[in-house]
């Protein structure tokens, strides 16, 4: 069972399968038919390279497809982003809207305080220049009141122009000068241009508050939209991703059929020339190639190891039976595979009959280890088993192609080996299953003959006592 184990494993890591003694993995084509003439030949051609130019675009095809959906899905995978990237800048827009609004709003109250604070000042530069008006009216009294009095010698009169005039002069360090005025008509153009701008329409400061702001809404209102086109637009890209999904699936469905229809077109023994025209010198003559349909081999190794069992119904130790037995199946592979060379025939001859005496070994092993009560039927019905599974095997992959696990449970049938290696010998297949079939029917008659050889050596070693002298010979022999 290891070797075997062995043998599905490899079978099942490499293209080692049934179809691969028939058939690349590059250019399918179906199972060698039983009976093909000339015109079915060239039918079948002329489909086959249709199939193969068919199967090219449809590679080309699913190629594209498949480029097409990685694109879309590393579209889908950063739309999340999208969204992300369109609320985050909506947030914003937002919090710059309320900003604005409360700048405004902020600018409004402050221009009536300006206005407050303006007709406060241009009041009071008033009265400021007002007094100076007043200053130049007691000046000019003053001037008057001195001329007046200057007319008196009284003393005390003289005495009172005395104080005027220090009165005077008081009166004069009172005054504005021209630079203060100056200064005050400022203040007073500085706070009302202030005012003017914080509250009044037409100016600048006012007037861009109030663009800013409704610049702002606007934004706010488009970066609105805009989230929700880019929600919307998310969900139209889930559903391209969903639906280049399932344009990659049907293209590759499409690949399959393609590849399903090539697998079905049968393989024939010879390849027509394109042409049949004498003035084409690039006609090419048919090429033979072998063409045995692979249930035939099936049939030909079950028959061989299921007439080799049936050699050991008896204990009798008939070895040119086994003999015949490959040899007849090697004349059946020969007459059957068409144009089976010699070599090939020897080949066939070689792993039929290591084949055949592997079985006959291991059905005497199990006979005298469990009884020809339990070990005959038990062999039987082993053989039936793999019979059946294998043929079953073989009949689907002539049709389609089949699956990893079905591949591995034909590889652990011992009776697949036999007939694995017949359809890469009629069928021109590759080296690899011929060495494959050839190491496990290999091994598992060597482990079959030397643990037949040792069982039957511990069994006249048992019974040696026990037996009457002529039994022992008779088993001996």
């Amino acid at each position: 069972m290891a070797t075997v184990a062995c043998g599905a494993t490899y079978t099942a890591t490499t293209d080692t399968g049934i179809a691969s003694t028939w058939t690349g993995p590059e250019e399918p084509e179906g199972a060698p038919s039983a009976q093909i003439d000339a015109t079915t030949a060239q039918a079948l051609t002329e489909a086959r390279r249709a199939a193969g130019e068919a199967a090219a675009q449809a590679g080309f095809l699913d190629t594209g497809v498949q480029e097409l959906k990685g694109g879309i899905g590393q579209l889908s995978s950063r739309s999340g982003e999208i969204i992300d990237g369109a609320a985050q800048l909506h947030d914003g827009a937002e919090q710059l809207n309320q900003g604005l609004i409360q700048l405004q709003a902020g600018t409004g109250q402050l221009g009536n305080g300006a206005t407050q604070v303006a007709d406060g000042v241009a009041q009071a530069v008033e009265q400021v220049q007002a007094v100076a008006v007043i200053q130049s009216q007691v000046l000019g009294a003053m001037d008057q009141a001195d001329k007046e009095l200057a007319r008196s010698q009284d003393p005390d009169i003289v005495n009172l122009r005395g104080q005027l005039k220090e009165l005077r002069t008081q009166a004069e360090q009172f005054g504005i000068d021209g630079e203060l005025a100056d200064k005050l008509d400022q203040l007073r153009s500085g706070s009302r241009e202030v005012a003017n701008q914080l509250a009044v329409p037409g100016y600048g400061y006012h007037d861009g508050i109030y663009k800013a702001a409704q610049g702002a809404k606007q934004l706010s209102e488009a970066t609105g939209e805009l989230d929700s086109v880019a929600k919307q637009a998310t969900d139209g890209i889930g559903q391209l991703d969903r639906g280049a999904t399932k344009i990659a699936d049907m293209s590759t469905k499409n690949q399959d059929a393609v590849a399903g229809v090539r697998r079905a077109l049968p393989r024939t023994s010879a390849t027509p020339a394109a042409s049949t025209s004498g003035n084409n010198t690039d006609d090419a003559a048919p090429a033979e190639r072998g063409s045995l349909p692979p249930l035939y081999a099936v049939l030909i190794a079950a028959a061989t190891l299921l007439g080799a069992t049936l050699t050991r119904i008896n204990a009798k130790k008939d070895w040119w039976q086994v003999l015949a037995i490959s040899t007849t199946a090697t004349v059946t592979y020969a007459i059957l595979a068409g144009t089976a060379t010699a070599a090939g025939v020897v080949q066939a001859w070689v792993l039929l009959t290591v084949a055949a005496y592997g079985a006959t070994a291991g059905t005497q092993w199990a006979r005298r280890a469990l009884g020809p009560a339990v070990g005959m039927p038990l062999i039987f019905a082993t053989v039936a088993v793999q019979i059946g599974v294998v043929t079953w095997a073989w009949k689907q992959s002539t049709a389609v192609e089949l699956s990893r696990g079905w591949e591995i449970v034909n590889a652990l049938m011992p009776v697949n080996y036999p007939a694995l290696g017949l359809s890469t010998l009629g069928n021109d297949g590759p080296v690899a299953p011929m060495l494959l079939s050839l190491a496990v029917v290999g091994v598992l008659a060597v482990c079959t003959v030397v643990g037949n050889g040792l069982s039957q050596r511990a069994a006249l070693r048992d019974t040696r006592v026990a037996l009457p002298k002529s039994e022992l010979e008779s088993e001996e022999a």
